[in-house]
């Protein structure tokens, strides 16, 4: 049958706090579930993805995150963009 090749395409990532909140509670970066992604996105609000991306450090700002957890999820964001 007919194919088709991808020359190029962009990741777009959300940006409503409702769709980062269920982008990040996906499963997709190890460590934050549904609950965590809650508390992060009503911490950070619509800036919550750049933080990850640019200060990952911040989010031991978040209720029940610590410096374990924190760096735990810093890697697996770098990991996510890797595979992207």
């Amino acid at each position: 049958g007919k194919q088709f090749t991808v020359e190029n395409y962009t990741t777009v990532l959300p940006a409503t706090i409702q769709g980062i909140r269920r982008y990040l509670g996906s499963g997709l970066i190890k460590g934050i579930g549904p609950v965590m992604a809650d508390r992060i996105t009503t911490h950070f609000g619509v800036d919550t993805l750049d933080i990850i991306e640019q200060e990952p450090k911040r989010l031991v700002e978040v209720p029940g995150l610590g410096p374990k957890r924190t760096k735990m999820i810093a890697a697996a964001w770098e990991e996510q963009k890797a595979i992207k």
